[in-house]
């Protein structure tokens, strides 16, 4: 069973799409199932519905150190550079 790669399934979906060939003459042709197609543009779907997360983003910030106070017998107090993502997950890193 061949594994295709995502830039495959775009090419296939992409050529299905501008042929005049029902779904099920095109697969026939190309040897994938009916399901695999359909699975397949569902799957660039969402994937097209992604945000792109690889690279480098730009990030905006006012005052990103921040100070968390020492507690009554615990370590002293530490700073941290805090980024808060558009997705509003918070990554500390400590200065």
């Amino acid at each position: 069973m061949k594994r295709w790669t995502m830039k495959e399934r775009r090419a296939i979906l992409k050529e299905w799409e501008s042929s005049e060939m029902t779904r099920k003459e095109f697969c026939k042709k190309h040897g994938i199932s009916i399901s695999s197609l359909r699975h397949w543009k569902e799957m660039v779907a969402a994937k097209d519905r992604e945000p792109d997360t690889e690279g480098f983003i730009e990030v905006d910030s006012i005052d990103p150190v921040v100070t968390v106070p020492a507690v009554k017998n615990s370590s002293p107090s530490r700073k941290f550079f805090r980024i808060t993502t558009s997705y509003g997950a918070v990554i500390e890193v400590p200065l």
